[in-house]
This record gives C-alpha cells, sequence and structure tokens, in this order.
C-alpha cells in the first residue's frame, strides 16, 4: 500500500466519522454503519492502484451507502453499485452482458415501492449473482485467474444473502427477540450490512495481496501447462486488459518469462556445447591411447626386440666374470623392459578391444581369478564408447574380484532405443558405496566423460550390481 494510499484511507475513516457523528448520537448500531463505509472508502483507496475505474466504482458505492443519512430515499443505489464492483473486480468492467442486466435489475428492484415485490425481486437477484460470478468464463480468451475468481464468488454469495434480508423481514415481521426493543426487523438490518461489510471485506483483501497472488498464479500455470503456454495465455490477457495497470503487470510478467526463456536457451545452449567438448576430448583422449599404442608396437618394441637379440648374441666364454654377470644383467632388464612395453601397450589400448569391440572382454575375463561369465554385445561402437565401457568393466570387475569375494560375476550387455547399457553383476557381500576418491567414481567419471551414468545396487548380503548407461550419438 502506497503513502497515497494510506492518506485516503485515513481520510475516508476521518471523514465517514464526521458523517455519522452528524447523523445521530454514537451507537453500535451507528459503528457498525461506519465500518462498512469505511471499509467501501478503503477499498477505494487501494483500488487505485490497481484500476482508476474500479476504484471509481467502490468510492460510489461508499458514497452511495452515506447517501441515506443525507438524502432520504436513495437507500437503493447503494445495492446496485455493491453488485456492480463484485461482479466487475478487479478491473470495473462486466465481463458478460448478463452481469450489466443483473446490476440494473438490483436499481430496477429498489425503485418498486411495493415492499413484497421488491423483496421478491432482490431475493432473485441475491441468486442470479452468485450464478453469475461462478458461471463467468476467461475474459478475452484468456485464463481467469482463480486469484481474482475466489473471491469475487465468495463476495457474491455474501452480496447476494445480503439482497435475501428484505425477504426475511417481511416473512418474520412483527416478531421480536430477546426483548421488545429488539425487532427482527432491526436484527436483519444488521445481518444485511454485516453481510455487505464482509463481501466489501473480502474483495478489499483480495485486492491488497493481487500482485502476489498473480505471482502465484504465473507460476502455477507455467508449472502446469509449460512457459510457452503460460506466455501466450499472459499475451491474450494483456490483450484484453482495459486498465494500464493491469496490462503493465502483464507485461512486466511476459517481458520475465521471455528474459527467463532466453536464458534457459542459453544455459541449454552451453550445457550442450560442454558436453560436446567433453564428448571431443575422450574421443581426442583415445586417439591419442592408439597412436601412442601404435608407436610402442612399430618402434620401441621393435628397437627392443633387436637389441635383446643382440644382447643375446654375445659370446659368455670371451668374457671374463664381471663380464658375463653384466651381460645376463643386462639380457633380464630388456626382457623386463619388454614385458612393461608389452603391459603399457595392452593397457593404452588392448589388443581385444582393436579386433572385437566389446565382446573381446571375454578374452580378458578368461584370466581372472573368479569365473566370469560375458554376454556382450558383438555391435561395434563409437571408440570412445568402446574403450570407455571397457576400461569400466574391467575396474568394476577387478573391483569385484578385490573386495566382495564373490564365486561367480556376471558381464551382460545390450544396444537398443539408441542406448547401450552394460551390467556387472557379483554374487559376493554387498555393501559397496560411492566414495570420493574411491573406484567406483572413477568410474562415473569415465563414464560421464561420454554422457554416460553409473548406478548401483549393494544391499548387505545380496550381491552387488553396477550398471552402465551410455547413449549412442
Amino acid at each position: 500500500m502506497t503513502s497515497t494510499t494510506r492518506w485516503q484511507v485515513a481520510l475516508a475513516v476521518g471523514g465517514t466519522t464526521v458523517i455519522e457523528l452528524m447523523a445521530g448520537p454514537p451507537g453500535w448500531a451507528m459503528v457498525l454503519d461506519g465500518a462498512v463505509a469505511v471499509a467501501l472508502f478503503s477499498f477505494a483507496a487501494v483500488a487505485l492502484d490497481v484500476s482508476r475505474r474500479y476504484a471509481l466504482i467502490c468510492a460510489c458505492t461508499g458514497v452511495a451507502w452515506l447517501l441515506p443519512e443525507i438524502v432520504p430515499g436513495t437507500s437503493w443505489l447503494h445495492r446496485a453499485l455493491m453488485v456492480a464492483a463484485v461482479l466487475s473486480f478487479s478491473d470495473g468492467r462486466l465481463r458478460r452482458p448478463y452481469g450489466a442486466v443483473v446490476v440494473l435489475g438490483v436499481a430496477a428492484a429498489g425503485l418498486v415501492p411495493a415492499p413484497t415485490p421488491r423483496a421478491v425481486a432482490l431475493a432473485s437477484l441475491g441468486v442470479a449473482i452468485v450464478l453469475v460470478a461462478v458461471s463467468e468464463g476467461p475474459p478475452g480468451g484468456g485464463p481467469w485467474p482463480k486469484a481474482r475468481r475466489a473471491p469475487q464468488v465468495r463476495a457474491a454469495v455474501l452480496t447476494g444473502v445480503a439482497l435475501w434480508m428484505p425477504l426475511v423481514s417481511l416473512v418474520l415481521q412483527d416478531t421480536t427477540v430477546m426483548s421488545g426493543t429488539i425487532t427482527v426487523e432491526r436484527v436483519v438490518e444488521l445481518a444485511y450490512a454485516l453481510m455487505l461489510l464482509a463481501a466489501t471485506v473480502v474483495l478489499l483483501w483480495a485486492v491488497v495481496s493481487l500482485e502476489g497472488q498473480e505471482t502465484e498464479s504465473v507460476l502455477a500455470l507455467s508449472e502446469t501447462e509449460g512457459t510457452d503456454a503460460t506466455l501466450g495465455h499472459l499475451r491474450v490477457a494483456a490483450a484484453s486488459a482495459n486498465d494500464v495497470p493491469t496490462r503493465r503487470a502483464l507485461d512486466s510478467a511476459i517481458a520475465l518469462l521471455e528474459h527467463n526463456v532466453a536464458l534457459h536457451q542459453q544455459l541449454t545452449g552451453a550445457v550442450e556445447e560442454a558436453r560436446d567438448s567433453r564428448r571431443r576430448l575422450a574421443a581426442a583422449l583415445e586417439r591419442e591411447r592408439r597412436m601412442l599404442r601404435a608407436r610402442l608396437a612399430e618402434r620401441a618394441m621393435p628397437e627392443l626386440a633387436v637389441l635383446a637379440r643382440s644382447v643375446g648374441q654375445l659370446d659368455d666364454d670371451a668374457l671374463d666374470a664381471a663380464g658375463r654377470a653384466l651381460v645376463l644383467q643386462c639380457r633380464a632388464e630388456v626382457a623386463s623392459i619388454g614385458d612393461d612395453l608389452e603391459v603399457l601397450a595392452e593397457g593404452l589400448h588392448p589388443a581385444a578391444l582393436s579386433q572385437a569391440g566389446l565382446s573381446g572382454f571375454a578374452e580378458v575375463a578368461a584370466h581372472s581369478t573368479t569365473p566370469v561369465v560375458v554376454h556382450l554385445p558383438e555391435t561395434r561402437l563409437p571408440p570412445d564408447i568402446e574403450a570407455a565401457l571397457w576400461f569400466s568393466c574391467s575396474e568394476a570387475l577387478a573391483n569385484a574380484v578385490k573386495h566382495a569375494n564373490p564365486t561367480c560375476v556376471t558381464v551382460s550387455g545390450t544396444v537398443r532405443e539408441g542406448r547401450v547399457v552394460v551390467e556387472i553383476h557379483d554374487d559376493g557381500v554387498g555393501g559397496a558405496h560411492f566414495l570420493a576418491d574411491g573406484g567406483l567414481a572413477s568410474l562415473e567419471d569415465r563414464l560421464r566423460a561420454v554422457d554416460g551414468t553409473l548406478t548401483l545396487a549393494s544391499p548387505r548380503s545380496g550381491g552387488t550390481t553396477v550398471r552402465m548407461e551410455v547413449p549412442l550419438p
């Protein structure tokens, strides 16, 4: 509530108090009457921030409420204006022709001189108010926000009940309550004022919290229907908005959502670029491993073999004891280096992987100390994916043999729906879990390089299943 609005509310309270004191001595009935007037004028002041048209209707309703104390015979006017305030919430426009018919009907009924027909007409129109409020659809083809519909319907029910009070007064005429000084007619009049006060408070509270409710409505709509659908609804609502504040609020919401969509697209692009970059890096790393293995096989290992032959051709008999010992040491070191290069070459890129892809893993599993059953697809995959899955399977198998104490390990995989899925299951002790610097974490990092995922199922005494899933490009 702005500072100007607070001053307007204070002025309404002061002005209403002066008018009520001028009308007669203070009493609890006068306090209730003044409360209705204050609520209406406060409603007008607060509604000014939302719609000037609606604020004018509320202000006129407040004036009409006090007018009978100054100009007798004008008590019918506030009913029509109150109905208009309810049905035109919150922009001051009646969205359906039958809403205008109800407002005019309430005004006409108030001018009927005969009490009984007037009371019956007002009671019928009280029902019509509720029906109109409940049946109103979206304005201008856009969504009629629940933030506005709910208080409008509640206020319509309260106003409709208030319009039944004249008929109730006629039905219970000449009846007394508690004592002869408090008649049913007086009680009904007070109930009427209370109903209108409650309706005014409902709408007043809705206007005060309208901005937050609109935000919640936009967020809820965005969650249920998606951003694109929400933008479409908001654009339709903005095009049909008749007051400047509402249009500005909708335009701001549209601009915010459009900005969020642009940021989301940028973020999506950045994520895709990072994913592509990571895939390219993994592919480049795999190429380097292949090239290094090829260089070892083409250069280092043949030269080492020549050196081994040269050392082997030395005549031990022509050497003294020290020379023979040195030759024997050279032969052992050359053989050891050869073995190390073989292991290094196999670790860089196994020959079975190059020749048979994932199905060649059975050759590695055959050397395991634990029985391993391998069912991997023979379909060849992109080299970086094959390498990532191969080395992940090798490490998962080594972890199972080392930590789970299994009697059997199964390695199975399938290629379907553009994804390759590999599972390593052992019947060991279970209870495996991720550690920040553990083997499973390194497996997960290796798979992420090719957009893969790793899941672990390892109940206590129930074995362990490591599932690896990688999308195919």
